[in-house]
């Protein structure tokens, strides 16, 4: 089903720079006819959108909807797919935590199953992973804990506040995390406690710790952010936020503000409006500074959402410019603490700087000019062919 509270509004048109494939999707988020547009789509580059940006979940019904038969079938296909799994992680998320909470272990569960159940549906969002948090004093504890479930570390997805492990009975991997996030600075867990933040959800038969609502869409927005919205389903959890009236938005903000995240969350609230024709919570009229500034940092961003190939900023930047890309990460992150983080952020080696240049174990503290260097070797503007029709 489309976001509740977004059909009828009047959003934005849709920029020509998106693909027919994701032009239509927007369009049935919005609760708009496809009209003519459908007949521009064909069956494989639907069915790659909809993989993409996962959003499968987040239609309405195929068969409420008016596609032709071939895209009708295409979602239908992948609505009965995402549901079988969503069923799955559910049950997955439901029986780890019992097992962590059975050892004395807390734990909160952050985005996927528990942010869906905690606003609506948990059968409604499609998750890739699940992601656990649980005290840095109780990580390796935990770790252990659920190697004795058949978790076991992926070294492979192994990174400074998380870490990997995987099921061989299960597609999804469960990422454990010991902080928020990585690097502080991005999101200042100093001034944040998640422990006092909690509420419980109810999830495979049982109840599920997770954020409450305010910190649920505090965290969600930075989350987003950071990634550079490149997925449209978290704009989804946006849109679906903005249409419920159990949200505190002036507690959200003033979080926001505390931990210097609040253009991003209002970043947010806007994108989600002008893409998906979300109605904008009370009380923003009282920051015309901040809306505005907001309003310029998504107007930014609505272009490129169709096909940004990753989320680490290179290809963005070769859409807006270098120093209009900086510029506005600047203006995403006042803090200079998260300003310094970011800069760590961008430049952390990625896969592709590993393979570019094979150095010894002595130098890999070099790999962030390794990562400079390759970037500057390439085209920014080098993205991906988008399908023709």
């Amino acid at each position: 089903m489309p976001p509740s509270g977004c059909e009828g509004l009047a959003a934005a048109p849709l920029p020509p720079s998106w693909s027919p494939a994701f032009r239509l999707i927007v369009a049935l988020l919005r609760g708009e006819s496809p009209g003519d547009l459908a007949a521009s789509v064909d069956r494989e580059s639907f069915g790659q959108a909809l993989r993409r940006h996962r959003v499968a979940l987040a239609l309405p019904v195929a068969a409420q909807t008016a596609l032709c038969p071939a895209l009708r079938e295409t979602l239908a296909l992948r609505q009965r797919q995402m549901m079988m799994v969503a069923m799955e992680r559910a049950a997955q998320l439901g029986a780890v935590v019992s097992g962590l909470n059975g050892a004395i272990i807390g734990v909160c569960a952050l985005k996927g199953p528990a942010f869906a159940a905690l606003f609506g549906d948990p059968f409604g969002r499609e998750a890739s992973d699940l992601d656990l948090l649980v005290a840095a004093a109780e990580f390796t504890r935990a770790i252990e804990r659920l190697g004795a479930l058949g978790y076991h570390p992926d070294r492979a997805g192994a990174i400074d506040h998380a870490i990997a492990l995987r099921h061989p009975r299960f597609a999804a991997p469960l990422e454990l995390h010991r902080r928020l996030a990585s690097p502080d600075g991005l999101f200042p867990i100093d001034r944040f406690d998640p422990w006092v933040r909690l509420s419980a959800v109810p999830v495979a038969g049982g109840l599920v710790a997770t954020l409450d609502r305010e910190a649920a869409v505090v965290y969600a927005a930075f989350h987003g952010t950071k990634h550079n919205w490149h997925r449209l389903f978290w704009l989804v959890d946006i849109a679906r936020v903005l249409a419920r009236d159990d949200v505190d938005w002036p507690a959200v903000l003033a979080l926001a503000r505390h931990l210097g995240v609040e253009r991003q969350v209002m970043m947010a609230v806007l994108l989600a409006e002008r893409v998906l024709g979300a109605a904008l919570p009370p009380g923003l009229e009282a920051q015309p500074s901040l809306v505005a500034l907001g309003g310029r940092l998504a107007g930014d961003l609505v272009p490129h959402l169709d096909d940004l190939p990753s989320d680490r900023g290179a290809e963005l930047a070769g859409r807006m410019g270098l120093w209009p890309t900086l510029a506005r990460l600047f203006a995403l992150y006042p803090l200079w603490r998260a300003r310094i983080g970011l800069l760590g952020f961008l430049l952390g080696a990625s896969d592709k700087d590993h393979a570019f240049l094979r150095l010894p174990p002595a130098l890999a503290w070099a790999y962030p000019l390794v990562r400079v260097l390759r970037l500057l070797s390439h085209p920014l503007g080098r993205t991906r062919t988008k399908p023709t029709r």
